[in-house]
């Protein structure tokens, strides 16, 4: 439900956290500013979605309608913390059983804003019927710090579930540590529950290198604690520029 505010303190492939539980497209409007509140810096955001993008086809959830809304606000120099929620009628469609869920019966799986993971979205297998719409409810709290160089992020979100729909959970912390001019390392550690059938933990350790301001390069090493198509094991890259 949020973003970084750096991307130094970013990875190359996004928390889970931050968009499965959210629609990868949707259509509407979004009124944002930023006020003054008792000496620090505060910012909303209102928006409302009333009518679908598209079809949702292949996307774990698509928005018939909906709406939410965020605010932050600056308790400390640096220090950030922010509020986001949001409900909407959704319709998504079963996922797939993923590698090592064993016999049991697939569980509905997720959302999805626009991100930068491999294969955000998983297609429905043939002959099976998308789950049927609900009101969905999405809460989200989200926190981050920079100091001396230290950049720090983490976010709490939940999701409402249905009848047909387990109500889905996740956390992440991350991290951004100065080495040398220009170079970080990062790290994160993610939960969520479920993907599927059960819990996903991902572990995620690299290095950002920021060459000139409108450049940053980035390679992590990424690992879960079981198989799964939302969140592969392997090295990951990614080459970032602002002209």
């Amino acid at each position: 439900m949020t973003q970084a505010r750096s991307n130094r303190c970013s990875t190359a492939a996004r928390p889970l956290t931050t968009y499965r539980g959210f629609a990868k497209s949707t259509t509407g409007a979004m009124l944002a500013g930023q006020v003054t509140a008792g000496g620090r810096d505060a910012g909303y955001a209102l928006w409302v979605a009333p009518f679908r993008a598209g079809d949702g086809h292949g996307e774990e959830i698509s928005f018939r309608r909906g709406a939410g809304g965020r605010v932050a606000i600056e308790l400390a120099p640096e220090l950030y913390l922010g509020m986001s929620a949001a409900a909407f009628t959704a319709s998504r469609g079963a996922g797939r059983p993923e590698p090592g869920a064993g016999s049991r019966s697939p569980a509905p799986s997720r959302v999805g804003a626009p991100d930068s993971r491999m294969r955000p979205g998983i297609m429905p297998e043939a002959g099976v019927a998308a789950a049927a719409d609900g009101t969905r409810r999405l809460a989200g709290i989200d926190a981050s710090w920079r100091a001396g160089g230290f950049q720090f992020l983490s976010e709490a979100t939940w999701l409402s579930g249905t009848n047909e729909q387990p109500a889905e959970r996740g956390a992440f912390i991350q991290a951004a540590i100065p080495l040398v001019r220009g170079v970080h390392l990062t790290s994160r550690a993610e939960v969520y529950s479920p993907v599927v059938t059960e819990p996903l933990r991902i572990y995620t350790a690299g290095l950002a290198w920021r060459p000139w301001p409108q450049l940053t390069l980035k390679a992590e090493r990424q690992a879960t604690d079981r198989p799964s198509r939302r969140a592969a094991d392997g090295w990951l890259v990614s080459l970032s520029g602002l002209y």
